[in-house]
């Protein structure tokens, strides 16, 4: 095996498990020389069942993962690695306010923090010793006691997700208030799964930052109030604002003063006073259209979910800019965004021909979960679209092998044919019609030569 050239053993490496990549670098020299100089020990995780020392000190990784109740093992694995670590993760773990502060001043030059499910054992411990500087972190917390937030003064956040509090709807974010207050440079903020809590509420202090992102995903607040006015601060710097499944809140009063905003996201959201064009925005992602949809001329990437004829028209008539284009469920008819030059269309209705004699001017088309499509639609569409350059049809549909020859004869441009989760079995001979497209790439399952 060691005959084989380099580039073959890097590439035998890549597709093992991280463990057996660490083992392998004891068989030779020549084993651990490429795996050193390839980079090819991306991560290091320790479990209950990781050696409490590491044999090889000098290694350096950028990731580390940590689960179950191990804190011994994990302080001596990081001790062993340096300071190379970017990235820690800490999950399913019962542990101490102490020890996560020993753990966080092993990783000086970490850029990323998860704490995934982190129950503490004392809230109220005392704690000796401080957490270290750290700056420019994204911090994310899934499920995890945010008494933790006392402990993090020092570190200087870019950006948070407070996420998925559950069945645990009392939560208390006291401590999370001297936190947010000291950050400066925050410019990311995401949470979902918040019910009943306090971590939005009259107390919620003044910052200093200004957010150019805003998620908020699956929760109720019960006093949106408190949410408005802490992103009436806001407004001049928001870029991108998500908002998901939120019981009881209509934005529109936000979204009417965002000036800057390029990037909009609404599910299940109602939004009836939207009365302000927003001619910053350039990307829209929206579910269940309602009133409020035609006040954005400028977008360029528009993805739609539970789209309606209706709905369509209104769209069409009012964003003549739209290149990339998604519908998912619903209806397609009624769009004509002429200068649509990507178009993906998941779990759509019966499609009619005239879509794509409009959109003739589509470069990449894909058709994924549309069972409705045979040889003869097949024709109208590529007939038409004499620019596809990428097709992807990823769907149980009727096509047959005659299907291959339709596209050879319209389709002289395409480079990428991506064909997945059909139930025929199409043989050599079925596909030889398209070799001679030039530089056509073949991405199929049921390939059967």
């Amino acid at each position: 095996m060691e005959k084989l050239p380099v580039e073959i053993l890097c590439h035998i490496f890549n597709q093992l498990p991280q463990k057996h990549i660490i083992k392998l670098t004891t068989v030779s020299k020549l084993f651990n020389e490429i795996i050193e100089s390839n980079n090819l020990i991306k991560g290091l995780k320790v479990d209950t069942q990781t050696p409490l020392t590491l044999k090889s000190p000098k290694r350096k990784f950028s990731k580390v993962f940590i689960r179950d109740n191990n804190t011994e093992n994990f302080i001596k694995a990081l001790q062993a690695t340096g300071d190379s670590i970017e990235e820690v993760t800490i999950e399913h773990h019962r542990t101490t306010l102490n020890s996560i502060v020993t753990i966080l001043n092993l990783l000086p030059n970490a850029k990323k923090i998860t704490f995934r499910y982190i129950n503490l054992e004392d809230e109220d411990e005392f704690v000796d010793a401080v957490v270290k500087p750290l700056n420019d972190i994204t911090l994310e917390f899934y499920e995890t006691d945010p008494t933790i937030f006392k402990i993090l003064h020092q570190v200087s956040v870019k950006k948070l997700v407070v996420r998925n509090y559950g069945d645990s709807p009392y939560y208390n974010f006291i401590n999370f208030y001297p936190f947010i207050t000291l950050q400066k440079h925050l410019i990311s903020f995401y949470f979902g799964g918040i019910f009943e809590s306090n971590l939005m509420s009259s107390r919620f202090p003044d910052v200093e930052f200004r957010l150019k992102e805003f998620s908020i995903y699956n929760s109720d607040l019960e006093e949106y109030v408190h949410l408005e006015t802490f992103l009436a601060n806001h407004v001049d710097t928001l870029e991108k604002l998500s908002i998901k499944d939120v019981h009881g809140w209509d934005p529109s009063n936000v979204i009417n003063k965002c000036k800057k905003l390029k990037s909009l996201e609404l599910e299940a959201i109602e939004t009836n006073e939207i009365t302000e064009e927003i001619t910053s925005l350039e990307e829209l992602s929206i579910t269940m259209p309602n009133s409020g949809i035609d006040k954005f001329p400028n977008v360029r990437k528009l993805y739609i979910e539970g789209a309606t004829v209706e709905s369509n028209r209104i769209f069409s008539a009012n964003m003549k800019k739209v290149e990339d284009l998604t519908i998912r469920f619903g209806k397609v008819n009624g769009c004509y965004f002429e200068k649509v030059k990507k178009l993906s269309l998941i779990n759509t209705d019966e499609i009619e021909n005239d879509v794509f004699i409009i959109h003739n001017k589509i470069e990449e088309l894909a058709l994924i979960n549309y069972f409705h499509l045979n040889d003869e639609q097949l024709e109208a569409i590529v007939s038409n679209l004499n620019n596809l350059k990428v097709f992807k049809i990823h769907t149980m549909c009727k096509l047959t092998a005659n299907s291959f020859q339709i596209m050879r004869k319209y389709c002289k441009n395409l480079r990428v044919l991506d064909m997945k989760t059909w139930s025929q079995q199409f043989n050599i001979n079925d596909w030889k019609c398209l070799f001679d497209i030039n530089g056509i790439e073949i991405y199929t399952e049921n390939f059967n030569f």
